[in-house]
């Protein structure tokens, strides 16, 4: 009876074996890889929670270790500009293009030449983050617009305001507290004297926006800038060295608010005590600034005119977008201004 053929064709079903189980485990060591790079992806997303700028660059070492070796473009973020760099470009590109109202995201991914399952595999983590991307994006704006349709602009405005007015009266209703003695008395009341004008101004123009909602911004006249800069950075205790005026003829609460808003953003970035440069210029143009060699500004630039983004406590991040919102009624328009020695803003009303 032959025996050479058994053997050769049972060595053949063991190669076979073999080989079937090195395939299915590599396979399942591939998709373990695909699950725990998209488990990651999603993740991530949910620890900066849905955060676009945060998840972009948190994301990349995943990314990269899927395969791809560089990831750059530019994010605008509610008219700034973020610049995405990560990696050494490769050979091969993969774009994503993303925009909708008041964001535009336009990377590139690369990587060397990828081909089969790992080829499969970067194209998944891809489409995911891409998908992931385009919720967090559309999440963004679906948050804003809800909330825009519940408040129109002058809503927004009011409410801003309104804030401002119950942040002056716990403010006052501490010091009240803490006056004792009569040399405290006077320095309150004397305080008051400056304070309670700009306070009560400020009040008797949101009960008028409030009691007249279809005609906000309606009150066009002609007026000295530097007047109203003036009274306006009194009555938030800056320091501050103003230069040069013009009479334009323009909504004084458009223009009370913009300004108002520009000024509290050096208050609410560190910048309380430090002395603020304003230039008013012929062309209707006011420079904001503060010199500082070094100066280093604790949030980042491109969330600077992001709705419903800040910093502080008692903040509603709604100030320098709704300053841009309103310029954008005019014609107008509002830039930052930032270096290494100097951060600020240029409006043009």
């Amino acid at each position: 009876m032959p025996i050479q053929p058994s053997i050769d064709l049972a060595l053949g079903l063991l190669l076979v074996g073999i080989t079937l189980f090195a395939v299915i485990l590599y396979l399942r060591l591939q998709s373990n890889r695909l699950r725990d790079y998209l488990l990651k992806l999603y993740l991530i997303n949910r620890q900066v929670n849905q955060d676009v700028l945060d998840f972009v660059d948190q994301a990349w070492p995943i990314l990269e270790a899927a395969g791809f070796k560089s990831l750059q473009g530019e994010i605008q973020w509610f008219g700034e500009r973020k610049a995405i760099q990560h990696g050494e470009p490769g050979t091969e590109s993969y774009p994503i293009s993303i925009a909708e109202w008041g964001i535009s995201i336009r990377l590139n991914l690369t990587s060397g030449r990828i081909r089969g399952e790992n080829l499969l595999l970067a194209n998944l983590v891809l489409q995911n983050f891409k998908v992931l991307l385009e919720l967090d994006v559309s999440g963004k704006t679906s948050e804003f617009l809800l909330s825009q349709k519940r408040l129109e602009k002058y809503q927004l405005f009011v409410q801003h305001d309104i804030k401002n007015i119950a942040q002056f009266i716990v403010l006052l209703s501490e010091q009240v507290k803490g006056t004792k003695t009569d040399v405290q008395k006077v320095a309150l009341v004397d305080h008051l004297q400056t304070m309670m004008p700009t306070v009560t101004e400020r009040a008797d123009k949101t009960i008028k926006q409030m009691t007249q909602p279809n005609k906000p911004l309606q009150d066009i006249e002609a007026f000295s800038f530097a007047e109203e800069v003036h009274k306006l950075a009194k009555g938030l205790e800056l320091s501050y060295h103003l230069q040069g005026d013009v009479r334009c003829e323009l909504s004084r609460t458009l223009f009370d608010q913009v300004v108002k808003s520009v000024l509290e953003n050096f208050k609410d970035h560190g910048c309380y005590e430090k002395q603020v440069h304003i230039e008013i210029s012929e062309a209707c143009e006011v420079r904001f600034y503060i010199e500082e060699k070094g100066f280093e500004l604790n949030v980042p630039v491109e969330r600077l005119f992001e709705p419903f983004w800040s910093t502080s406590d008692s903040g509603m991040g709604l100030g320098l977008f709704i300053a841009r919102e309103l310029l954008s009624t005019i014609g107008g328009s509002i830039q930052l201004d930032y270096s290494d020695e100097r951060f600020g803003f240029v409006v043009q009303f």
